[in-house]
Formats: C-alpha cells, sequence, structure tokens
C-alpha cells in the first residue's frame, strides 16, 4: 500500500452472522499507475458488541493507521445504518483525516446504492397484494379500447388527473 500514489476509497460493512456474532469487513479500491482498478481487504475480524458508531470509528481508524494510510483517504462507502452516520462525523473530525480530506470530507461518505435499492425492494414487497391489484387493473384497462374509454370518462368526471 506504501507504493499506491492515487486516493484510496474504502468500502465498509457490519453484519451479523447465522450464529449471531458481529464481523467487519473494510476494503481499500484504488488505481493503479496503468489505470487498472485495483480492491483490497484490508481487513476483516470479529466485532463483539457494542456497535456503536464510536467504536466502529475507532476500528476502522485503527487499521487506516495499521496501513498507514490515512492521509490518503477520498471517501468511505457505507450503508444507511444510523451508528454509521456517527462513524463517519467521527473520522471526519479526527485531525489526521480531516487535513487529508478533499473538499473538507463534504464527499466523504458515500451512500451504498445497492443497500438502497434493496430497501426499496423491501417496502414495495410490503405493499404486497396492493402492487398486484393495481398491475392487474392497469392490465384490465388496457385490456380493451371500451374500458379504456370509459376509464379516460371517469377520470375526466373526477377531473384533475392525468
Amino acid at each position: 500500500m506504501h507504493n499506491i500514489t492515487s486516493r484510496i476509497c474504502l468500502t465498509f460493512d457490519l453484519w451479523t452472522s447465522c450464529n449471531i456474532e458481529g464481523y467487519i469487513s473494510l476494503t481499500a479500491q484504488y488505481i493503479v499507475s496503468n489505470w487498472k482498478l485495483r480492491t483490497k481487504i484490508l481487513n476483516f475480524f470479529h466485532f463483539p458488541p457494542s456497535h456503536t458508531g464510536y467504536e466502529l470509528s475507532k476500528k476502522i481508524n485503527e487499521c487506516l493507521h495499521d496501513w498507514e494510510i490515512e492521509k490518503r483517504i477520498f471517501f468511505i462507502t457505507l450503508d444507511n445504518a444510523s451508528s454509521n452516520d456517527v462513524l463517519v462525523k467521527t473520522l471526519k473530525n479526527q485531525s489526521v483525516l480531516n487535513n487529508s480530506l478533499i473538499c473538507s470530507g463534504e464527499f466523504f461518505h458515500v451512500c451504498c446504492s445497492t443497500h438502497i435499492l434493496n430497501l426499496i425492494i423491501q417496502s414495495l414487497k410490503e405493499l404486497g397484494d396492493a402492487l398486484d391489484q393495481i398491475r392487474e387493473s392497469i392490465k384490465y384497462v388496457r385490456g380493451s379500447e371500451i374500458i379504456m374509454i370509459k376509464f379516460k370518462e371517469c377520470l375526466q368526471q373526477i377531473g384533475n388527473i392525468d
């Protein structure tokens, strides 16, 4: 990691295994001289409670210090757990990191898009039958020109619906 000249982007995740044990993974992504993206797992370890943002930030900071990369971090990607807000704030306030962050750390925290997408899908699943009923209603209305005409007439009677 000493030979890397680019900024380093981090990905961090904490999860609970099937035997209810907490684990942390910290991964670095960086560009090497021939413009190839490289990924390196910096640490993977058991992490017993408490899983507070402060405790998580201490562990990440230790890892960054062990790898001697704390002054070369560009951003960190995390899911949107509430403890991660504290984690990011704590990391940003550390003087070693804070003095080296681009744009004063404005872009330091990047939300994990796959986690957000998963949350959206899970909320759609909660709609369950309602979503299926909406789909079937659309199929029904589009299934016949007469039904579509009657549907449009109903919309006109209600008004202000496009």
